[in-house]
C-alpha cells in the first residue's frame, strides 16, 4: 500500500461476509501505511458456506493513495491439529473437561457446590451451536460455582499461523471483573501465555462471537476455555458455549 494521507482520511481494508451465516469480519482493518510492501492476510472460512470478499482502497482526493491486491485464493485444508474442535463426536474426545462426565450430549458432571447450585459444570449440548450438531458448554443454565474449563494441548502444523474459535456467553453475574467467558493460550515451546479474550460477561444478548489469535508453526500450545460463575445463584446463571475451534 502507498498512503501519503492520514489514517482517518484514507485507508485500505478488506471485509469478508459469510452469506450463509450473515456474519461479517474484517481480516484487514483500515490501515494507511506509506510503502508497506506485500503483506499477507489470512482468515479462516467454513467449507460449504458462501462468501463475499470486498477489497477497498479509499483515497482522500488530495494526495497519492493506492493499494495493490494480488493472489487472492483459498488454501487447501490440511489436517487440523485441534482434535474434535467442533465437538461433532458428541463427546469431549480430545479435550480435558473440568466437570465433564462420560457419555453423550446433555450429560454433565458437577463438583460439590453450595445450596441451590453446583460446582464446576461442563457438557456437550445440541442447541445453540455455531455450526454442525453440537457445541461444548462450560457452566450451566442451572447455575454453577467457580470455574468450569475445557482444555486441549496441540502442536501447530507447518503453515498454521492462527487460531480461530466461536463462543456465546450468557452472563447473569454482577461480578463483571471476574465472571464470564475467558480463553487463554499458552505457548509451551516459548513458555509464554496470553489471554485471547475475557473475562467477557455481556449484559443482554450478545450472540456468537468469533475471535482469532496468532500462533507459530511447530510450537506446542495449550488452549484453556473457561466459564467463571461466582454469583452462586440458579436465578442468575453464567454459562458459555464454545464451538468450531481450529487452526488456519
Amino acid at each position: 500500500m502507498t498512503c501519503d494521507s492520514f489514517p482517518d482520511l484514507a485507508w485500505a481494508t478488506a471485509t469478508l461476509t459469510d452469506n450463509s451465516t450473515g456474519v461479517a469480519t474484517t481480516p484487514l482493518q483500515p490501515t494507511c501505511v506509506n510503502g508497506s510492501g506485500w503483506t499477507p492476510v489470512v482468515v479462516p472460512v467454513i467449507a460449504g458456506d458462501s462468501y463475499t470478499l470486498t477489497l477497498t482502497s479509499h483515497g482522500d482526493g488530495i494526495v497519492n493513495v493506492y493499494t495493490l491486491f494480488d493472489d487472492v485464493a483459498l488454501a487447501p485444508a490440511g489436517p487440523d491439529p485441534v482434535v474434535n474442535g467442533g465437538f461433532e463426536s458428541g463427546t469431549f474426545s480430545g479435550w480435558t473437561a473440568n466437570g465433564a462426565a462420560a457419555g453423550g450430549p446433555g450429560q454433565s458432571s458437577t463438583a460439590a457446590g453450595g445450596p441451590g447450585q453446583s460446582g464446576a459444570a461442563t457438557s456437550i449440548v445440541s442447541s445453540g451451536q455455531h455450526s454442525g450438531s453440537y457445541a461444548a458448554q462450560a457452566g450451566s443454565p442451572d447455575g454453577s460455582n467457580g470455574g468450569s474449563s475445557i482444555v486441549q494441548t496441540f502442536t501447530a502444523a507447518r503453515g498454521d499461523s492462527g487460531l480461530a474459535l466461536w463462543y456465546d456467553a450468557t452472563c447473569g453475574s454482577f461480578n463483571f471483573g471476574t465472571d464470564g467467558a475467558t480463553a487463554t493460550l499458552t505457548d509451551n515451546t516459548a513458555g509464554t501465555s496470553s489471554t485471547v479474550f475475557g473475562p467477557d460477561c455481556p449484559i443482554g444478548e450478545q450472540g456468537r462471537i468469533q475471535v482469532n489469535a496468532p500462533i507459530i508453526a511447530g510450537h506446542s500450545y495449550t488452549l484453556t476455555l473457561t466459564n467463571t460463575d461466582t454469583s452462586n445463584s440458579s436465578y442468575f446463571p453464567t454459562y458459555t458455549l464454545f464451538d468450531d475451534i481450529g487452526l488456519y
